[in-house]
């Protein structure tokens, strides 16, 4: 379980549905968080950022999830740090995946069957 700023979200990237939800919304999250509005204006960077956060909330968890974790307005801070948690969160559980990964294939390649083996 994941909580962010008081709200209770179930977050698992081993879950095939929530990773292709978190796929689809962070990456679109995080290439759009990177630019610059055209106008230039800090304003409109703030406002877009934090659009984007609650888009990536949204689209992981369900809609309103972003409004109930980023707050109904503008607070750039606190969609930043709800980003960075959810960021976070993620790479734990892809720590946890890559080493559960390289254990197995450890243990595969330390088997090495020999020909005829398991044959029956």
């Amino acid at each position: 379980m994941l909580n962010i700023n008081g709200v209770e979200l179930e977050f698992d990237l081993f879950n095939i549905e929530t990773l292709k939800k978190y796929e689809k919304g962070y990456g679109r999250a995080a290439e759009r968080m990177g630019k610059k509005p055209e106008s230039g204006l800090l304003s409109d960077q703030i406002t877009m950022q934090c659009d984007e956060a609650k888009l990536c909330f949204d689209t992981i968890f369900g809609e309103g999830t972003g409004k109930r974790v980023c707050g109904e307005g503008y607070e750039f801070f606190r969609c930043l740090d709800a980003f960075e948690a959810l960021t976070d969160e993620a790479i734990r559980q892809r720590k946890i995946l890559d080493e559960r990964a390289g254990k197995t294939l450890e243990k595969y390649q330390e088997y090495q069957p020999t020909e005829g083996e398991g044959d029956n």
